[in-house]
């Protein structure tokens, strides 16, 4: 009889709710520190670049950028407006995203403490906290590298030449 049809001991269920704690108290802390002031500041002039590229259609197929960005971009500025902070707030879907997705890529590699400890560094990381709150493609592209980092590594576990070429 396999030991999976039991339920683990009470200590290890006690561990686990520690660890996904410590996880969603990073993400917590990731967010507010992610969104304070987000607006307060003028744009940089590279942030000023996406939303001037967004008034002309032809960039939108833009070869140095995430495919499909200032599509994108163009859509949320229709529904938000063109704002500072509207800008900027486009990035925060993408960052929390690729915060999900370095989770599920760090607690399929390492032990639960290591993960719940990586994305503390991930959260408080000033390079995450500057270049993902930017109004530029940096946080989309954090989080597509992260999908594909993540499909490959299920490509490797699964085994199947398919996966492979999804990944």
């Amino acid at each position: 009889m396999s030991n999976a049809a039991w339920p683990a001991p009470p200590a290890q269920h006690a561990i686990k709710r520690r660890h996904t704690a410590m996880v969603w108290a990073a993400v917590l802390v990731f967010l507010l520190l992610l969104t304070v002031r987000l607006g307060e500041r003028a744009l940089w002039t590279d942030e000023s670049v996406s939303l001037g590229h967004i008034a002309d259609t032809e960039h939108f197929q833009d070869p140095f950028h995430p495919p499909g960005y200032y599509w994108l971009l163009y859509a949320w500025c229709s529904v938000f407006g063109r704002s500072d902070l509207a800008a900027r707030a486009f990035s925060v879907p993408w960052a929390l995203l690729a915060f999900w997705l370095a989770w599920r890529l760090a607690a399929s590699v390492l032990r639960p403490n290591q993960a719940a400890l990586a994305m503390w560094l991930f959260a408080l990381s000033p390079f995450c906290l500057l270049y993902l709150r930017m109004a530029r493609y940096f946080a989309l592209e954090m989080a597509v590298a992260l999908a594909v980092a993540l499909a490959f590594l299920q490509a490797l576990e699964r085994g199947r030449r398919l996966d492979y070429l999804l990944a």
